[in-house]
């Protein structure tokens, strides 16, 4: 099979007289092994791993802080440490590839945030 993963993004901004417009094309993805990883995860004050369940190789990631009040940070494990790569603000989401060997861990800031996690085998 092909092409069993779809996925659009696009992006407005109006701040005053700055105006930008990103609309690329869907991305038409490949999986090759069945699966789905993920849950919501309560991530507390205290780094910890964003838990990924069974999945074979990991594929595309999406990760969304439902939470209404803090913020999260989050990026890959190096050493049993997380090296921050990303902060996820109330409501917001980050879409990405992660590569087969990479642990993501994540950080909230004031008081335990949950986390929606999805990731598919790639």
């Amino acid at each position: 099979m092909a092409n069993e993963i779809q996925a659009s993004f696009s992006l407005r901004v109006a701040n005053g007289s700055f105006i930008d417009r990103f609309d690329p094309p869907p991305a038409i993805i490949t999986q090759a092994a069945l699966g789905r990883g993920g849950y919501v995860q309560t991530i507390g004050i205290t780094e910890e791993v964003v838990n990924f369940g069974d999945i074979v190789t990991n594929g595309w990631c999406v990760l969304m802080n439902l939470d209404t009040t803090h913020y999260v940070t989050y990026g890959p494990e190096d050493g049993g440490a997380m090296v921050t790569f990303g902060k996820l603000e109330p409501g917001e989401y980050a879409w990405f590839r992660v590569a087969p060997s990479v642990v993501i861990r994540a950080l909230a800031d004031y008081a335990p945030v949950q986390l929606d996690v999805r990731i598919f085998n790639d």
